[in-house]
């Protein structure tokens, strides 16, 4: 469960990640959205049991958007 928001070229967004038994992680997102690209950072709280190890967890992206051709698909034969 989560929200993600853009404005202009900056993207932020937080996630709840959980099962049905416990809480896992908080996730935090920032980054920056150019016509063909995406870079972001993210940041997982640990909020499980394992939160005095794991520290949490960091995690960078980054996204290629590829223009494609549509196709037209027609009756199958």
């Amino acid at each position: 469960m989560g929200l993600c928001t853009k404005k202009s070229v900056l993207v932020a967004g937080v996630w709840y990640r959980y099962d049905i038994e416990n809480a896992d992680a908080m996730i935090f997102l920032l980054g920056i959205v150019q016509k063909r690209s995406k870079f972001g950072y993210s940041y997982d709280v640990t909020m499980s049991q394992l939160k005095g190890i794991s520290g949490g967890a960091h995690e960078v992206s980054m996204t290629l958007f590829f223009a494609c051709n549509k196709k037209e698909i027609g009756p199958v034969q």
